[in-house]
Protein backbone atom coordinates (compact mmCIF):
# COMPACT_ATOMS: atom_id res chain seq x y z
CA UNK A 1 0.00 0.00 0.00
CA UNK A 2 1.64 3.47 -0.37
CA UNK A 3 0.80 6.18 1.42
CA UNK A 4 1.73 9.75 1.13
CA UNK A 5 4.02 11.38 3.78
CA UNK A 6 0.66 13.32 4.40
CA UNK A 7 -0.95 10.20 5.53
CA UNK A 8 -0.28 7.84 8.22
CA UNK A 9 -1.37 3.93 8.80
CA UNK A 10 -1.97 2.07 11.79
CA UNK A 11 -2.83 -1.68 11.74
CA UNK A 12 -5.14 -3.69 14.09
CA UNK A 13 -5.32 -7.74 14.15
CA UNK A 14 -8.47 -9.27 15.12
CA UNK A 15 -8.29 -12.52 15.78
CA UNK A 16 -10.14 -15.53 16.23
CA UNK A 17 -10.39 -19.75 17.38
CA UNK A 18 -13.65 -21.66 16.42
CA UNK A 19 -13.08 -24.99 17.13
CA UNK A 20 -13.23 -27.86 14.83
CA UNK A 21 -16.50 -29.50 16.17
CA UNK A 22 -17.91 -26.40 14.92
CA UNK A 23 -18.17 -24.72 16.60
CA UNK A 24 -6.77 7.33 14.93
CA UNK A 25 1.01 33.10 11.89
CA UNK A 26 1.97 35.22 11.58
CA UNK A 27 2.03 37.16 15.21
CA UNK A 28 1.95 41.18 15.12
CA UNK A 29 3.60 42.52 18.49
CA UNK A 30 1.70 44.96 20.00
CA UNK A 31 2.68 48.62 18.38
CA UNK A 32 4.40 50.88 21.22
CA UNK A 33 3.35 54.55 21.49
CA UNK A 34 4.52 57.79 22.78
CA UNK A 35 6.64 60.26 21.58
CA UNK A 36 8.21 58.15 19.16
CA UNK A 37 6.43 55.15 17.64
CA UNK A 38 8.28 51.61 16.84
CA UNK A 39 6.71 48.26 15.59
CA UNK A 40 8.27 44.98 15.19
CA UNK A 41 7.26 41.31 13.72
CA UNK A 42 7.70 38.51 15.99
CA UNK A 43 6.73 35.01 13.92
CA UNK A 44 6.60 31.51 14.91
CA UNK A 45 6.00 28.72 12.98
CA UNK A 46 4.22 25.34 14.12
CA UNK A 47 4.29 22.65 11.72
CA UNK A 48 0.70 20.26 10.82
CA UNK A 49 1.46 17.34 12.57
CA UNK A 50 -0.70 14.27 11.35
CA UNK A 51 -1.41 11.53 14.09
CA UNK A 52 -3.48 8.81 14.84
CA UNK A 53 -3.96 6.23 17.29
CA UNK A 54 -6.05 3.20 18.81
CA UNK A 55 -6.85 4.09 22.60
CA UNK A 56 -7.24 1.12 25.17
CA UNK A 57 -6.57 -1.90 22.70
CA UNK A 58 -4.61 -2.40 19.25
CA UNK A 59 -6.13 -5.98 19.15
CA UNK A 60 -9.45 -8.19 19.28
CA UNK A 61 -9.47 -11.60 20.57
CA UNK A 62 -12.52 -13.24 20.91
CA UNK A 63 -10.46 -16.73 21.98
CA UNK A 64 -12.08 -20.14 21.54
CA UNK A 65 -15.87 -21.44 21.25
CA UNK A 66 -17.87 -23.47 18.95
CA UNK A 67 -21.69 -23.32 18.11
CA UNK A 68 -24.50 -25.42 20.06
CA UNK A 69 -26.54 -27.03 17.18
CA UNK A 70 -29.29 -27.55 19.34
CA UNK A 71 -29.87 -23.39 20.14
CA UNK A 72 -28.65 -22.22 16.51
CA UNK A 73 -26.61 -22.82 13.36
CA UNK A 74 -24.83 -19.32 13.70
CA UNK A 75 -23.13 -17.73 16.43
CA UNK A 76 -22.72 -13.94 16.14
CA UNK A 77 -20.30 -11.69 18.14
CA UNK A 78 -20.94 -8.21 18.31
CA UNK A 79 -18.15 -6.16 19.70
CA UNK A 80 -19.61 -2.41 20.52
CA UNK A 81 -19.44 -2.34 24.14
CA UNK A 82 -22.20 -3.90 25.34
CA UNK A 83 -21.94 -6.97 27.62
CA UNK A 84 -24.37 -8.92 25.75
CA UNK A 85 -22.37 -10.01 23.22
CA UNK A 86 -22.24 -12.95 22.36
CA UNK A 87 -25.90 -14.79 20.44
CA UNK A 88 -27.23 -18.11 22.62
CA UNK A 89 -25.78 -20.49 19.96
CA UNK A 90 -22.05 -19.15 20.85
CA UNK A 91 -20.43 -21.34 23.51
CA UNK A 92 -16.76 -20.79 24.94
CA UNK A 93 -15.18 -17.76 23.41
CA UNK A 94 -13.75 -15.09 25.28
CA UNK A 95 -15.50 -14.72 29.13
CA UNK A 96 -14.94 -11.08 28.81
CA UNK A 97 -16.28 -8.73 26.13
CA UNK A 98 -13.90 -7.42 23.45
CA UNK A 99 -13.74 -3.72 23.55
CA UNK A 100 -14.88 -1.62 20.21
CA UNK A 101 -12.38 0.20 18.10
CA UNK A 102 -11.40 3.67 19.27
CA UNK A 103 -9.50 5.89 16.51
CA UNK A 104 -8.13 9.45 18.03
CA UNK A 105 -6.63 12.38 16.39
CA UNK A 106 -3.42 12.80 18.06
CA UNK A 107 -2.24 15.37 16.11
CA UNK A 108 -2.87 18.92 15.48
CA UNK A 109 -4.96 19.14 12.17
CA UNK A 110 -8.46 17.78 10.94
CA UNK A 111 -7.89 14.12 9.30
CA UNK A 112 -10.21 12.51 6.62
CA UNK A 113 -10.21 8.78 7.99
CA UNK A 114 -10.23 5.29 5.80
CA UNK A 115 -10.87 2.08 6.78
CA UNK A 116 -10.22 -1.26 5.18
CA UNK A 117 -9.46 -5.13 5.92
CA UNK A 118 -7.29 -7.17 4.71
CA UNK A 119 -9.92 -9.58 4.28
CA UNK A 120 -13.61 -10.59 3.38
CA UNK A 121 -16.21 -12.53 5.61
CA UNK A 122 -15.59 -15.79 3.10
CA UNK A 123 -11.49 -14.93 3.65
CA UNK A 124 -11.34 -14.63 7.11
CA UNK A 125 -14.32 -16.62 8.65
CA UNK A 126 -15.03 -19.41 5.70
CA UNK A 127 -17.86 -21.66 5.44
CA UNK A 128 -21.32 -21.13 4.09
CA UNK A 129 -23.16 -17.54 4.85
CA UNK A 130 -20.60 -16.35 7.32
CA UNK A 131 -20.38 -12.46 7.39
CA UNK A 132 -17.67 -9.53 8.98
CA UNK A 133 -19.38 -6.49 9.37
CA UNK A 134 -18.77 -3.13 10.61
CA UNK A 135 -20.57 0.22 12.19
CA UNK A 136 -18.71 3.51 12.82
CA UNK A 137 -19.94 6.26 15.19
CA UNK A 138 -18.90 9.40 17.23
CA UNK A 139 -17.15 8.05 20.22
CA UNK A 140 -16.98 11.93 21.54
CA UNK A 141 -19.83 13.95 20.88
CA UNK A 142 -19.25 16.23 17.20
CA UNK A 143 -15.52 14.47 16.87
CA UNK A 144 -16.32 13.87 12.85
CA UNK A 145 -17.69 17.19 11.22
CA UNK A 146 -20.27 14.99 9.34
CA UNK A 147 -22.58 11.82 10.69
CA UNK A 148 -19.23 9.12 10.43
CA UNK A 149 -20.05 6.08 8.17
CA UNK A 150 -21.36 3.51 7.58
CA UNK A 151 -23.89 4.38 10.25
CA UNK A 152 -25.89 0.66 9.74
CA UNK A 153 -23.99 -2.66 9.58
CA UNK A 154 -22.13 -2.90 6.32
CA UNK A 155 -19.51 -5.65 4.91
CA UNK A 156 -15.88 -4.56 5.38
CA UNK A 157 -14.34 -3.24 2.28
CA UNK A 158 -11.15 -5.09 1.51
CA UNK A 159 -9.98 -2.51 -1.24
CA UNK A 160 -7.03 0.44 -1.08
CA UNK A 161 -7.48 2.87 0.16
CA UNK A 162 -10.56 1.57 2.03
CA UNK A 163 -13.87 3.24 2.92
CA UNK A 164 -14.17 6.76 3.83
CA UNK A 165 -15.51 6.44 7.64
CA UNK A 166 -15.07 10.50 8.65
CA UNK A 167 -14.23 13.38 6.25
CA UNK A 168 -12.90 16.07 8.89
CA UNK A 169 -12.31 14.06 12.31
CA UNK A 170 -11.56 16.83 14.62
CA UNK A 171 -7.90 17.36 17.21
CA UNK A 172 -9.61 18.87 19.76
CA UNK A 173 -9.07 17.46 22.65
CA UNK A 174 -12.93 15.62 23.80
CA UNK A 175 -13.82 15.81 20.45
CA UNK A 176 -11.27 13.85 18.00
CA UNK A 177 -12.53 10.22 18.31
CA UNK A 178 -14.78 7.75 16.52
CA UNK A 179 -15.21 4.30 17.25
CA UNK A 180 -15.68 0.99 15.03
CA UNK A 181 -18.05 -1.42 16.02
CA UNK A 182 -17.58 -5.00 14.65
CA UNK A 183 -19.81 -7.88 14.08
CA UNK A 184 -18.87 -11.65 13.10
CA UNK A 185 -21.33 -14.17 12.16
CA UNK A 186 -19.90 -17.84 11.95
CA UNK A 187 -21.31 -20.33 10.27
CA UNK A 188 -21.71 -24.46 11.80
CA UNK A 189 -18.93 -25.30 9.24
CA UNK A 190 -16.32 -22.95 9.68
CA UNK A 191 -13.53 -23.94 12.28
CA UNK A 192 -9.31 -23.01 12.52
CA UNK A 193 -8.15 -20.49 13.85
CA UNK A 194 -8.36 -17.26 12.28
CA UNK A 195 -7.29 -13.41 11.66
CA UNK A 196 -8.11 -10.50 10.07
CA UNK A 197 -6.12 -7.04 9.79
CA UNK A 198 -8.02 -3.41 10.14
CA UNK A 199 -5.99 -0.78 8.35
CA UNK A 200 -6.56 2.95 9.08
CA UNK A 201 -5.45 5.65 7.19
CA UNK A 202 -5.47 9.68 8.29
CA UNK A 203 -4.79 12.48 5.84
CA UNK A 204 -4.97 15.90 6.51
CA UNK A 205 -8.17 17.62 5.44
Amino acid sequence: MNISNRSLAILLLIAIMISSISMLNNMRVINITGFATMSGDAQVYIPAVQAIGFVMNTSISFGSGSIDRTIGDTCILTVDGSSSWKSNACKGFSSTAPQPLIIENQGNTNLGIQVATDKSAQEFIGGTNSKFEYIVTNNEANSCASTPKPSSWTDVNTTSPGTTVCNNLGFTDGADSIKISIKVTIPTDASGSKGATFTVIGTET
